[in-house]
């Protein structure tokens, strides 16, 4: 293979402008696909379309309609007070005008169920709006009475409403937001009423995600671009140290974007760390290059530029190649997730480091053919240099106490993973002073939770038997601690059925004749809405649970309730369950098997490249102990700082082993070479000293890069930039400080032979 990089170098070298001319016309024919990016902000693009809890809703949603809701939470000292109801009455008359809105659950528009004289009387809640303290007294009474209302429109204290817009299919978020929020601020002509109106949902969820994303790819990526600059500048001290490097970082994130098109793929919520993560990750290979040509030119060996740039690949191009190929099959053992962007992130990010490793090994080498090697400009970097020397030192003169010391801190820092939660919920990626956090926390506590599950009953509703088991699991359901409101129509039907018999609470049941429920049921149709309950034909109905948690083990714990429910009764009726609760319990566990296959699958295929590039098993398992031990002391620091892991961060080990593999590599491969020209200790120090340089700031421009993550709204994207940096810092300690002292202490006899 040695032979084929020199024939390389010299290619690249005796053909500069070709090479030039070839990567600008790839990079300019991915620039154009730029503008046709288009952004997908709906939670159900992150899970895969045969996954049975996306299939469940779809299934949901053809019998029922669209399930999609806005709930507009109000808080007022006393929702009663006459100017606060003459706005929510605006709101929920101007809601119902809406054509994106099918239908608006509000205090005026939720049925009161009374019967009066041996009459049945069902009409809205409040039917008129009191003018004084004893109208005000009599509404409340009523209200109170109504076990429909309180709770799910109004809160027990009267010092909360909410209405909720039921959504047509087919909406998009944006306009439906904007007239709701058009409403709400006309509303505030109505009066002067005081309270605080916020907004939650989904659909709330999804424009918010879409307002974030927009905000972070304006802000992350010049701040990322500005800091990876100075540091580059830094570092070599040289313009062309500078420029080289960032131009493949440039050009490979417009291929990486402009594949998105190309491929019929969306901008989604995790493609926010695909240009930061080629930004930090696609400069590694010109670093090294830079560092190595700095080396060769302060030696002064040679005068001609374009010996010098094939030295340089010469030097390098075996490393570099197989350092580009661990850190691509790191991201491409994304492609074992479940999670639809996580795997679209690996192939992307996977296809731009590709490209970068090309641009590195051809472009760059062509463009210092090109420029005149400037001896006296290049500087050796004293303090880096000084920090090195420190550490070969301590290493050589202590290897034993080197790996334990490094082994205790991972086994005490690993007792963390005990604490490590997993969630998957996205309204967790907000911080609790979000208006969005607030109304949906509102919802919760008042209205009998934002999160939902339901279940779908089949067959002859009008039946007494069928609608009796409706009627029992609704109730089961309503009694589980964990479970706010239920809806369902065995509660309506209780409901005209006690105040048919005057309040008697004897009948406070399900009738037991199919006429007196086909009665009741026509009766409701004529005043109420029963198409979210029960379809039309009158063969499924819809028993749905809130959740009022936003933990997804909590959910999870409700779904799996509700499932065991729903299947215990005798030829049971009911023929799914299904709902965002429903996918979020399932996210948890796709979650956890994504992470757990992506993890082995990455460490797997990175220890493979390291066998076959050293030609030693031996070899790949040196590679990946720091690794693995970096890994387990990540997951410990999750725990300890309470970090979740979540579809975010569980993409993170791939990306940490694909890069961390490189700098292992570049030591074995230098430390090899050192072998052949000195002792042990002596090719250790040299090997520091040396490729140590190029090691840390391959590092560090990884961690500059990930750092601009921290300013992200995104909750789990700044916490993925923390735990990248944290990782990768893990990482460079075990390349320069453990993995040395493992080849002092055990010898690995792969590091003695001649090279293939």
């Amino acid at each position: 293979m040695e032979n084929k990089i020199n024939k390389l170098a010299r290619l690249i070298c005796n053909q500069p402008g070709v090479i030039i001319a070839i990567f600008l016309l790839i990079t300019v024919f991915f620039a154009f696909q730029l503008p046709r990016i288009e952004m997908d902000t709906a939670i159900k693009s992150l899970i895969p379309e045969q996954m049975p809890s996306r299939v469940k809703i779809e299934k949901i949603e053809s019998i029922f309609g669209g399930t999609e809701i806005v709930m507009l939470t109000v808080e007022a000292d006393d929702i009663l007070d006459q100017a606060v109801l003459q706005r929510i009455k605006y709101i929920s008359d101007e809601l119902a005008k809406l054509v994106e809105v099918d239908q608006v659950n509000s205090p005026f528009t939720m049925q009161d169920i009374r019967g009066e004289a041996d009459q049945l009387i069902i009409e809205d809640a409040i039917q008129t709006i009191p003018t004084n303290q004893q109208q005000k007294k009599a509404l409340r009474k009523q209200l109170k009475e109504s076990e429909l209302v309180m709770g799910n429109v109004l809160a027990d204290n009267f010092k909360a409403a909410s209405l909720v817009a039921v959504l047509a299919e087919n909406v998009r978020d944006a306009d439906v937001l904007n007239k709701i929020n058009k409403i709400i601020v006309e509303s505030e002509k109505i009066n002067n009423s005081s309270g605080s109106y916020r907004l939650a949902g989904l659909p709330v969820l999804r424009v918010k995600n879409a307002e974030i994303m927009q905000r972070d790819m304006r802000i992350l990526m010049p701040v990322g671009i500005l800091i990876m600059l100075i540091f580059l500048y830094l570092c070599f001290r040289q313009i062309r140290g500078v420029l080289l490097p960032f131009l493949v970082v440039i050009m490979s994130i417009i291929v990486a974007l402009g594949l998105l098109p190309l491929l019929g793929w969306k901008f989604q919520l995790l493609t926010i760390l695909l240009p930061v993560s080629l930004l930090a990750i696609t400069n590694d290979y010109g670093i090294h290059l830079i560092a190595n040509y700095q080396e060769k030119v302060r030696a002064g060996k040679y005068t001609d530029n374009k010996m010098l740039a094939q030295s340089t690949i010469s030097s390098l191009g075996k490393p570099i190649l197989a350092t580009g190929i661990t850190t691509i099959a790191g991201l491409l053992s994304l492609l074992a997730h479940i999670i639809v962007p996580a795997r679209q992130l690996g192939l992307l990010a996977g296809a731009g480091i590709a490209f970068a490793l090309l641009a590195s090994l051809f472009l760059i080498p062509a463009l210092l053919t090109l420029l005149p090697s400037k001896v006296n400009k290049i500087k050796a970097g004293i303090g880096l240099e000084k920090i090195l020397n420190i550490i070969a030192r301590l290493v050589v003169k202590n290897p034993q106490k080197v790996i334990l010391i490094s082994l205790i801190i991972v086994a005490v820092v690993a007792t963390g993973i005990l604490k490590l939660k997993i969630d998957t919920n996205p309204i967790n990626f907000y911080s609790s002073q979000s208006e969005l956090v607030k109304a949906t926390e509102l919802v919760n506590n008042k209205f009998g939770g934002a999160n939902n599950i339901s279940v779908v009953a089949k067959g002859d509703i009008k039946d007494p038997k069928l609608m009796q088991k409706i009627n029992e699991l609704e109730q089961k359901m309503q009694n589980y601690p964990q479970i706010g409101e239920v809806s369902a129509i065995s509660k309506i039907l209780r409901e005209m059925n006690q105040q048919m018999h005057n309040g008697d609470p004897a009948y406070q049941k399900i009738p037991d004749s199919r006429n007196l429920i086909s009665q009741y049921l026509l009766l409701f149709s004529m005043s109420g809405e029963l198409d979210k309950l029960i379809d039309f034909k009158r063969e499924h109905a819809l028993i749905t649970a809130r959740i009022p948690a936003n933990s997804t083990n909590q959910i999870q714990e409700v779904v799996k309730y509700i499932r065991q429910s729903a299947a215990s009764f005798q030829d049971t009726p009911f023929i799914l369950a299904g709902g965002f609760g429903d996918l979020l319990a399932e996210l948890v566990d796709a979650v956890v098997k994504g992470q757990a296959y992506s993890l082995g699958l990455s460490i797997l295929i990175v220890g493979l490249i390291v066998i076959l590039l050293f030609q030693s098993i031996t070899a790949g398992l040196i590679a990946v102990i720091p690794l693995i031990l970096a890994m387990v002391g990540l997951f410990g620091l999750m725990g300890y700082f309470n970090i979740e892991l979540n579809m975010v961060t569980a993409m993170l080990s791939s990306i940490m082993i694909g890069v961390g593999v490189d700098y292992t590599i570049h030591f074995l491969w230098r430390y090899r070479e050192e072998l052949k020209k000195a002792n042990y200790q002596q090719a250790v120090k040299k090997t520091l000293i040396t490729s140590g340089r190029g090691i840390i700031f391959n590092a560090l421009s990884v961690i500059v890069g990930f750092s601009v993550l921290l300013i992200s709204d995104f909750l789990p994207v700044k916490f993925f930039g923390f735990l990248v940096v944290v990782s990768i810092a893990g990482c460079l300690a075990g390349a320069l400080i453990l993995l040395p002292a493992i080849c002092l202490v055990f010898k690995p006899a792969f590091l003695e032979k001649e090279e293939i």
